[in-house]
């Protein structure tokens, strides 16, 4: 059964000649039962060669204990993360590539090992250079509610960090890459303080992100439009300059036909100089308009109505070019016919058998008006 280990460690250190300067890190991550909690440092080597008990070599022979055999207290009081440097002479005669540095943190109280650490002498890592507090973000310039993304670029491998974001939300952060929003327009600092063991630094950026208001958009009624209506050009929006979008939009032209029949939210997007940007919306209604105007120009008769898919259309009236459409009840065009010239009657046979049972509306379009 695996147990997690409430510490973890690493090891650095450098050399000259045959004395050695090491850091031992011991991070907390868990309670540790028992007292007297002590990180103890061996040096071994391997491949001596002796004779001894039939053996021609030994192996991991105990060269040294750093300080001593009693090890360092750990005291985690003030802080989960310690720095232990020690520092330790070879002597002649021994081979620094069979050579090992084995750590390991104890409870002398009850002898339990908690977590353990060993590294080839002749592989032991540099420290990491000193801490240096610095940050980048998304965005310097940004806007009203919108998100700015924090980046931790703080050298020295620090092991915690702590944010200030005065007028920001959140206002400070444990986080090392915290995202923050900025809710009210105006320039604010931002300081970071990282931490790696008992060392610490910070930086301060005075007035280092500027927001700014977002802009007042609007967007002004539309009429109700007909299926059959033609394109018109969308102008209600302010300030000029945005982009319109939704149902039956295309290059800021409204096409009822394309967006049916129904209500549809239309939105419209602007965005200012400083690149805030934001939205207004507005409905616009789309109807089947079946009447027939009150002048009566035109008469329609479909015969016969129901009808299985097959039937005569008879138009007369006073319009000269008309143009014929049929449109089912989702608003899509299924049959049309352009520029009827009419003289005083006009006759044709219309086939739908190829369509779906429904309703379906009959359009003509004449000079003026559509019936």
């Amino acid at each position: 059964m695996a147990v997690p280990s409430p510490v973890k460690l690493n090891v650095w250190g450098t050399h000259t000649g045959l004395t050695y300067d090491i850091t031992v890190t011991v991070t907390k991550v868990g309670d540790i039962n028992g007292s007297n909690i002590r990180l103890h440092v061996c040096l071994t080597e391997s491949n001596i060669a002796y004779v001894w008990q039939g053996q021609s070599h030994l192996e991991y022979v105990n060269r040294l204990m750093v300080p001593d055999q009693n090890g360092t207290a750990l005291d985690f009081t003030n802080s989960n993360v310690l720095e232990i440097p020690l520092t330790f002479n070879l002597q002649y005669g021994w081979v620094v590539n069979n050579m090992e540095l084995v750590a390991f943190v104890q409870t002398n109280s009850n002898k339990e090992i908690h977590n353990g650490y060993k590294v080839k002498l002749p592989f032991l890592m540099p420290p990491p250079p000193p801490l240096a507090a610095s940050f980048t973000s998304s965005d310097t310039i940004s806007c009203e509610g919108y998100e700015v993304q924090y980046t931790d670029m703080s050298a020295g491998n620090p092991t915690s960090w702590y944010w200030e974001f005065p007028g920001g939300v959140p206002d400070t952060s444990r986080e090392q890459h915290p995202v923050v929003v900025y809710n009210i327009a105006g320039k604010y600092d931002v300081s970071l303080i990282v931490t790696r063991g008992t060392g610490s630094d910070t930086t301060y950026m005075e007035d280092y992100i500027s927001i700014f208001e977002l802009p007042e958009v609007t967007f002004g009624p539309v009429e109700d439009q007909c299926i059959n209506y033609p394109p018109f050009e969308l102008v209600q929006g302010l300030p000029e300059g945005g982009v319109y979008s939704g149902p039956g939009v295309e290059d800021g032209f409204f096409h009822p036909d394309v967006a049916g029949i129904g209500t549809h939210a239309l939105i419209y997007t602007y965005a200012d100089e400083n690149g805030c940007e934001t939205f207004a919306e507005q409905n616009i209604l789309v109807d089947v308009c079946a009447g027939i105007p009150e002048n009566n120009d035109i008469h329609i008769t479909a015969l016969p109505n129901p009808t299985q898919g097959s039937f005569r259309l008879s138009l007369t009236g006073q319009e000269k070019m008309v143009t014929l459409r049929i449109i089912s009840s989702s608003g899509k065009t299924i049959f049309q016919e352009n520029n009827i010239e009419m003289t005083g009657t006009f006759n044709t046979s219309i086939d739908l058998s190829g369509h779906a049972n429904g309703i379906y509306y009959i359009f003509v379009q004449g000079k003026n008006n559509t019936y």
